[in-house]
């Protein structure tokens, strides 16, 4: 088909551009037909629309444009007919042209309009040959290989990739040294960026699992503290349970064995002091295994009484306790036994009551 556009508007204003194609495609890109300048004409898309025969008609199509096509002023939203004298807009406030099957009227050569209106120039698009395209500057070789990789990308080749091949390509084939090297360095930026973003996005990764790492270790040891408090707690009811006097301390369980347990000024046990160990015994099998068992004798301070009997009968009666857990079915492994006389008083040595409550064995399970 042979067809005329006349340029009223915009960079190509009084050019007449002849077209001997099937079809005609306009846009910004470098391998359209009719295509418009890539920074006057940035309203146009780099793929805009397309123009093609149906039998006897001419047909125009949008092509997804950012700002629209207008035929007669109209915004087309389909492919829409087009005739002789019909003035097509590209993008709103856009070049436009009108679209003729004949050639314009208006002399080639002669002022159109009288004076002061540009020259109408001839060029010749298709089978009759095209004009040689104007030099490009860096901005519109960037525009058009984005616009060429945009329009070809497949599901195999991805755009990122063939926008650097076409320029590459453009690279190549420019004759300017210096432009060469400037896209060469270009590529070579845009290839490296990436990486390095790779490489953050790789390192945030990382923290990202050393953090949920950490947190996962602070969980199993606020668990496994909450089961040992659990533990001793069910220690100190088991015992309290048995009727032996237990409480918690920052230590541990502490189990309380008074002097009235053992014979008068001896480290014997009475039948009670018996009993009662070896119900200490039974419920540290069950609740305290692997526990570490303290045995601590303590004496009170009496007039007249040389200290170092009571230092060791503090430690013969730690000693007998310890013995008897170990008759009982503990590990011996697992207890240590200590006299500390009348050194750690819990209560005054001035009365009975307070000497009474001082004479006594602990037994303390360890956290």
């Amino acid at each position: 088909m042979v067809v005329y556009f006349r340029h009223i508007e915009g960079s190509k204003k009084g050019q007449v551009e002849r077209f001997d194609l099937a079809r005609i495609r306009v846009g910004r890109a470098a391998d359209n037909d009719l295509r418009f300048d890539s920074y006057r004409d940035r309203e146009v898309s780099g793929l805009h629309a397309e123009i093609y025969r149906a039998g006897e008609a001419f047909i125009i199509e949008d092509l997804n444009s950012t700002n629209g096509t207008y035929v007669n002023g109209h915004r087309i939203e389909e492919p829409t007919r087009i005739s002789d004298g019909d003035v097509i807009e590209f993008a709103t406030d856009g070049p436009k042209a009108v679209f003729s099957t004949k050639e314009p009227v208006v002399p080639f050569g002669v002022e159109e309009g009288g004076a002061g209106s540009p020259r109408t120039i001839m060029i010749e698009r298709g089978q009759l040959g095209a004009a040689e395209p104007a030099a490009k500057t860096l901005g519109m070789m960037i525009n058009d290989a984005l616009l060429h990789a945009r329009s070809s990308s497949t599901g195999r080749v991805g755009t990122s990739t063939l926008f650097l091949r076409e320029l590459a390509r453009q690279a190549s084939a420019h004759s300017s040294r210096r432009m060469r090297v400037t896209l060469v360095s270009l590529i070579i930026l845009l290839i490296l960026i990436p990486g390095s973003l790779v490489y953050v996005n790789y390192q945030k990764r990382q923290q990202l699992e050393f953090l949920k790492e950490r947190q996962k270790r602070q969980l199993e040891v606020i668990t496994k503290q909450q089961a040992e408090i659990e533990k001793f707690r069910g220690l100190a009811e088991g015992l309290k349970q048995e009727g032996i006097e237990a409480q918690e301390t920052k230590r541990g369980v502490s189990v309380n064995l008074p002097s009235v347990l053992f014979a008068p000024g001896r480290s014997d046990l009475i039948s009670e002091g018996k009993e009662n160990v070896k119900k200490i015994a039974s419920v540290l099998k069950g609740h305290a295994a692997e526990k570490k068992i303290l045995v601590e004798g303590h004496s009170s301070q009496e007039k007249g009484v040389d200290e170092k009997l009571n230092q060791r009968l503090s430690e013969e009666r730690a000693n007998r306790i310890a013995a008897s857990l170990v008759a009982s079915g503990l590990p011996k492994q697992q207890i240590t036994a200590k006299g500390f006389g009348s050194s750690r008083p819990v209560a005054s040595n001035d009365s009975e009551e307070g000497r009474r409550r001082n004479r006594r064995v602990e037994v303390v399970i360890e956290k």
